[in-house]
């Protein structure tokens, strides 16, 4: 899609700025990676995430797992699941989902 090739050209500090500095930014192009199985650039938002320790919130850290998912990247998927310290409701359907969509 449009925005995640705009986001690949983009320079490496600029991109992490970008992202990080809008949450929303962060979430669609986490979703998009997983619509579109763009992989590599949601390898490289997760990876900017675990240095800006944003892999800590459940919101994004669920986003991965559905991200990872969705690439059917499930060894990725099943190792962020399995590091989330607080799992709710919605991990566990995430999870379930991930499972199930992959069968």
């Amino acid at each position: 899609m449009k925005s995640s090739r705009v986001l690949c050209s983009l320079s490496e500090p600029f991109r992490q700025h970008a992202v990080f500095d809008d949450m929303g930014t962060l979430e669609r192009l986490l979703r998009q990676c997983g619509e579109t199985k763009e992989i590599s650039l949601g390898r490289q938002l997760h990876a900017q995430m675990i240095e800006n320790s944003y892999d800590r919130n459940a919101f994004f850290a669920n986003l991965v797992v559905q991200m990872y998912g969705k690439c059917q990247a499930l060894p990725d998927a099943y190792r962020m699941f399995s590091v989330l310290p607080n799992k709710d409701v919605y991990t566990w359907t995430i999870h379930f989902g991930v499972s199930v969509g992959n069968l």
